[in-house]
């Protein structure tokens, strides 16, 4: 996904607006595309990697949301 729909799908799950079923299967209605939950999660990681870039996986797998989230562009978003 590109920034633009990676914040607009960040917003409507800030606002309750975007269901799992929208994340995973789309909505065209609300211009979430399909696997949005997937891609968004994949940025977060690749963020998480840029500001930990020797992390193991014994470290960030078990990390809770908080601690993956610190830090990441759309933070207060996904809160």
């Amino acid at each position: 996904m590109d920034e633009a729909t990676i914040k607009h799908v960040a917003k409507l799950i800030q606002t309750d607006e975007a269901t799992y079923e929208d994340l995973v299967g789309s909505s065209p209605q609300k211009d979430i595309p399909r696997w949005s939950n997937y891609n968004l999660g994949h940025d977060v990681l690749d963020y998480y990697f840029i500001l930990h870039p020797d992390s193991k996986i014994e470290e960030w797998s078990f990390k809770g949301e908080a601690d993956l989230l610190n830090g990441y562009k759309y933070q207060k978003l996904l809160q």
